[in-house]
């Protein structure tokens, strides 16, 4: 961390918020008398809250206790397959009455920080795969509340911290716009692209069938069956995701088992 403005200091998360991990769901609580609605690690995306898939378990008055949400507590995802996604955070606000949250999740409660200013440095930190680095495990990184409690954060006086938030506002919201009109403009570039080759390709001769005039073949289809198989080769093959608006993205290219003959049929020139 670079060094600080004066009356700024260092401290973990534990020193200025309590970091608790949510209940674990089991099949036990499928069902039963206090059913309530929770947060999941699906519900917290990079933009925010996703609240329009919300699950509910059996809680005991006493874990409802624990476990319910406060307006301002930043929830955290907790773990991942991809370390990228590790650490994301967003603010709940009391959208949802007694509304608790599983254990795919982290609360960071504080008195001392203010929740936007909490979310915007962890969200900064897990942008730049910071969080990531900090969790543990193969296959699924987990954070952990004993890994987050831990880690460190710049504290700032009340004020700055409150101009800080603002700055962040205005500069995410001048991105969103960005980003509104890129899409925009995307729209009107597949519109204009569509209308010049419907002008390009009209004909007032006569129309015949495509495979009068060209060799069409459909794709290999991919399944559990090719793996495993002896005469099976790895070919590179092409995707959906591969064909773009008049041209081919050839950056991720997949490999996957397939028979000669097959090969042979999809090659140029197969009859």
């Amino acid at each position: 961390m670079t060094q600080l403005p004066r009356r700024w200091v260092v401290a973990t998360l534990a020193d200025v918020a309590g970091v608790r991990l949510g209940r674990q769901r089991s099949p036990k609580n499928h069902s039963g008398p206090n059913m309530r609605p929770y947060l999941r690690a699906a519900n917290v995306t990079w933009a925010g809250l996703d609240l329009t898939d919300i699950k509910e378990m059996n809680f005991s008055e006493d874990e409802v206790v624990t476990y319910r949400l406060a307006p301002g507590d930043v929830v955290v995802a907790e773990a991942s397959g991809s370390r990228s996604e590790v650490g994301k955070p967003a603010i709940w606000r009391g959208e949802i009455d007694d509304c608790c949250f599983q254990n795919t999740l982290l609360r960071v409660r504080s008195s001392i920080l203010s929740p936007e200013y909490i979310r915007y440095y962890l969200l900064g930190e897990a942008l730049r795969g910071r969080l990531g680095d900090a969790a543990r495990g193969v296959g699924i990184h987990h954070l952990g509340a004993a890994g987050l409690s831990v880690y460190p954060i710049p504290v700032a006086p009340a004020a700055e911290q409150e101009r800080i938030v603002v700055a962040s506002d205005e500069q995410f919201s001048r991105l969103d716009d960005a980003e509104r009109l890129l899409r925009s403009a995307r729209q009107r570039l597949a519109l204009l692209r569509a209308t010049v080759l419907d002008a390009v390709t009209r004909s007032e001769g006569d129309s015949i069938p495509l495979g009068e005039i060209a060799n069409v073949v459909g794709g290999v289809t991919k399944d559990s069956k090719r793996q495993g198989v002896p005469s099976h080769v790895e070919v590179p093959y092409l995707r959906v995701a591969n064909v773009q608006r008049g041209f081919l993205d050839l950056r991720q290219i997949t490999n996957d088992p397939c028979p000669a003959r097959e090969g042979e049929d999809a090659a140029p020139g197969a009859r």
